[in-house]
């Protein structure tokens, strides 16, 4: 009975990540584990939340099994211990929420601490895991999504468990009182809300900037084929020659299937491909740098005379995907010679005409907030290749997006193989929006916004408050039960 309670809760916080639209069900979600907790002693408290947890990130992440069973090289029972080992490892992070939760009270306010300190500590211990953050339930959801540019995902995470928090007083005690600050919960986020996704960020007077996006659907297991760079060449431009006359075009996350810095056949036939617009290129590509042995997974901006102007390589590489963490060991299991890409050394603006933007290159846009100072931008460009997960994280990454939007109030310019792509306003709404089949190229101007938010500039916060408050809660209560169990003891040696 207590697992098919565990997995109730788990199913209903995760399926808005699937369906984006049920984001209401995360108002009441939460409900069937408090009556765990509440109804469990101290000591099964923490396997309860751990077991709740494992079964939270199973349901979440199982796509991860994909890319491990499709490229690995691995064995699949051997593939299936790894993601038992690491769900199991993230299930501690909720383990130890719900023991922290049964010490210092399922109060709303505490349990809203509890859950944002917890989650921004596995955010700060387990960075490479930025998937199945509470937050990403209410992407669909514009009136709450507001206040990312106050707080980022983090706020929102501890909205949602407040609002679970109220409704779990409602039904527990029974006691129309608790109506009110459910009221007035709902009135405060509303009214920011409300006033933001009306708030005009399509100012006329603003510059504008038109881009072209492109959009692939290649399957993972031919994309990388020699035989097939041409035809991907061919295709990119195919797709760029339906929407001409537009300042940029965005090709996926490498798009190019060839090392352009070292492989000059095929660069000339991008190049000459190019002479046909007048128009800047970024595309998505590995390539070396100045070492031959260290390929990047780079972005690379070209000039309208074909010159690269700038580039970027990726700084936060998918274990298993872009490095491989104990390479040697894992090429004696799989008897392949695996080589990791390297990572970036620093994040970068790109710049046109004065015009600026970042560029995530896939998963990192996932993050709630890099760890920089390049606040100085107008627009954020995704490239992606979500191939390597057949269909299971394209949508958790189409919310990750909308998030980085309204947290930095830019447009996000999203392009990929095999994701959703599109344009997202800096309100949280979408502009246009490709299913991930979609080979349709997309031509947009979008508007610049060179102003910061709060976010932008404290970062977050609300999970560094939170975390600090639940650990002077829980010092408390470990300092009154101490010495409640210390005057229990002198009492019975008197009575002695």
């Amino acid at each position: 009975m207590i697992l098919f309670i565990l997995s109730l809760s788990a199913i209903l916080i995760t399926l808005p990540f699937y369906f984006p639209d049920l984001f209401f069900l995360s108002y009441f979600s939460f409900i069937p584990i408090f009556v765990i907790i509440k109804k469990s002693n101290i000591k099964n408290t923490f396997l309860y939340g751990w077991l709740f947890g494992f079964i939270y990130i199973s349901i979440s992440s199982y796509w991860l099994f994909y890319p491990l069973d499709k490229f690995s090289g691995l064995n699949i029972i051997f593939n299936i211990f790894l993601l038992i080992l690491l769900f199991g490892f993230i299930g501690l992070f909720y383990g130890i929420w719900a023991y922290i939760t049964k010490s210092i009270g399922i109060g709303a306010v505490r349990v809203a601490l509890s859950w944002t300190g917890i989650e921004f500590l596995r955010y700060k211990i387990i960075s490479a895991f930025p998937v199945a953050y509470l937050g990403y339930t209410q992407s669909s959801f514009k009136t709450i999504l507001q206040w990312a540019d106050i707080g980022g995902i983090f706020l929102i995470s501890f909205f949602v468990l407040l609002i679970n928090g109220y409704i779990f007083k409602l039904i527990n005690n029974r006691d129309k009182k608790f109506l009110i600050p459910i009221l007035i919960l709902f009135l405060i986020i509303g009214s920011y809300g409300m006033y933001k996704v009306n708030f005009s960020y399509n100012n006329e007077n603003q510059d504008k900037l038109s881009i072209g996006i492109i959009q692939t659907n290649i399957n993972q297991n031919e994309k990388w084929k020699t035989a097939n760079i041409e035809k991907n060449i061919n295709e990119l431009f195919n797709s760029a020659n339906n929407i001409k006359d537009v300042q940029l075009y965005i090709t996926p996350e490498t798009s190019l299937t060839f090392d352009i810095i070292r492989n000059e056949y095929y660069r000339n036939i991008v190049f000459k491909n190019m002479d046909n617009y007048n128009s800047y290129f970024q595309f998505g590509a590995q390539a070396i740098k100045n070492d031959p042995e260290h390929v990047y997974n780079s972005s690379l901006l070209f000039s309208t005379e074909g010159k690269m102007i700038d580039r970027y390589n990726k700084n936060r590489l998918v274990a298993f995907g872009e490095i491989i963490p104990f390479n040697k060991i894992v090429n004696k299991l799989t008897n392949k010679k695996w080589h990791s890409l390297t990572a970036g050394e620093k994040y970068n603006i790109f710049e046109i005409n004065d015009v600026k933007w970042r560029t995530f290159i896939c998963s990192e846009i996932l993050y709630p907030m890099l760890s920089d100072n390049l606040k100085d931008f107008d627009f954020i460009v995704n490239q992606s290749n979500e191939a390597w997960f057949e269909n299971g994280l394209q949508k958790q990454m189409w919310s990750a997006a909308i998030f980085r939007a309204v947290e930095s109030r830019k447009t996000v310019i999203k392009a990929g193989n095999r994701a959703i792509s599109g344009v997202i306003m800096p309100s949280g709404k979408i502009q246009e929006m490709k299913a991930v089949n979609n080979i349709n190229a997309i031509k947009t101007k979008i508007t610049l916004n060179k102003e910061n938010t709060f976010y932008n500039k404290y970062g977050n916060y609300p999970g560094y408050i939170a975390l600090i408050i639940v650990i002077i809660l829980y010092v408390i209560n470990s300092i009154n039960k101490f010495n409640k169990n210390k005057m229990g003891s002198e009492k019975d040696e008197e009575e002695i």
